[in-house]
């Protein structure tokens, strides 16, 4: 590859990146969910914060990078898990360093279980009252019996402490998950750097070389199984003091189509809010106040099953009446 880009100082011929960063993408997500333990690959990635045995204390690699002008997250998608920080330039190898042993060796230690059990559960509480991620759950339930989709993907303290008390083994759950699917062939890294390329290459090499070898993920569209029986109308009771109308409609599987996207002509056409457009049609009626439609980023609307298409609109107490 080349080089990026880099910015000059005025007077210098030196090229100035204040910040580094990384990135690795693992290619699981809690589709990966056994049933039994509904959560366990968002939970997975909490566990990998808790130290290593190279870095054993649960706070270093934070500790390293907020020292040094840093920051760190993941979340775990449907089919993907990713872990990014960023760094002041200057150290970057040093938190390439504690970073690479999320996936070389992570403790996954039994006594700090239930305090991320208790993080993950924060995490579900704070969304509690969000009208979209209802929906989403709302989604995800109705979803077909058997599709990957219908379980409960967030996992809270209940879905995961159930697990446990119904006589799983969770930490066992957790490194199998982590055993069978975060190795090389499942994994992409990114770094960006001040260094030449042929320095951080070096450093990968040095760092990531320990990284357990396995095949090639091949992500292949699945059309065996529908999302949903078609046709359905559920109402559900917004927090916010709004109306909205939610349609979805499922089309197929568009990833190698990523240079064409054809969901977005559909998502113009019906999102154009000028003359003879749905939306004006909708606002001459009283009945709409706004229009939006097109397919999310998120792994739920693009995964291997199917893209979801969705039309949102906002409508006013005669649109409700008229649905």
């Amino acid at each position: 590859g080349s080089e990026p880009k880099r910015k000059k100082d005025k007077g210098s011929s030196e090229p100035v990146i204040k910040k580094a960063a990384a990135a690795v993408c693992v290619g699981m997500g809690s589709f990966a969910d056994p049933p039994k333990a509904q959560g366990l690959a968002h939970f997975l990635e909490h566990m990998l914060f808790m130290g290593s045995s190279v870095f054993p204390d649960e706070n270093e690699y934070d500790s390293y990078l907020s020292k040094h002008g840093g920051s760190s997250n993941a979340f775990t998608e449907t089919e993907y898990t990713c872990y990014h920080f960023e760094v002041n330039r200057e150290y970057l190898k040093g938190a390439l360093d504690r970073f690479s042993q999320f996936f070389v060796s992570p403790l996954v230690k039994a006594e700090a279980m239930d305090r991320e059990i208790l993080a993950v559960d924060s995490e579900f509480n704070q969304v509690l009252q969000s009208d979209s991620c209802r929906l989403y759950q709302l989604q995800s339930h109705t979803c077909s019996q058997g599709h990957p989709l219908n379980r409960f993907t967030w996992g809270n303290k209940k879905s995961l402490s159930n697990a446990m008390g119904s006589g799983i083994n969770l930490r066992e759950e957790i490194l199998q998950m982590y055993m069978s699917n975060y190795h090389g062939g499942m994994m992409k890294l990114v770094i960006i750097g001040g260094e030449p390329l042929d320095t951080l290459e070096a450093w990968t090499m040095e760092l990531f070389s320990e990284v357990k070898a396995g095949p090639l993920l091949e992500i292949s569209p699945k059309t065996d199984m529908p999302f949903w029986k078609s046709g359905k109308l559920y109402k559900l009771e917004a927090v916010r003091d709004v109306h909205s109308l939610f349609l979805s409609w499922t089309l197929p599987c568009l990833h190698k189509e990523y240079m064409k996207k054809p969901e977005d002509y559909l998502a113009h056409l019906l999102g154009h809010e000028g003359k003879g457009s749905l939306l004006y049609f909708l606002k001459a009626k009283g009945w709409a106040s706004t229009l939006s439609a097109g397919v999310g980023t998120g792994g739920t609307q693009r995964s291997s099953y199917a893209y979801i298409f969705e039309m949102s609109i906002r409508l006013s107490d005669s649109g409700l009446k008229n649905v």
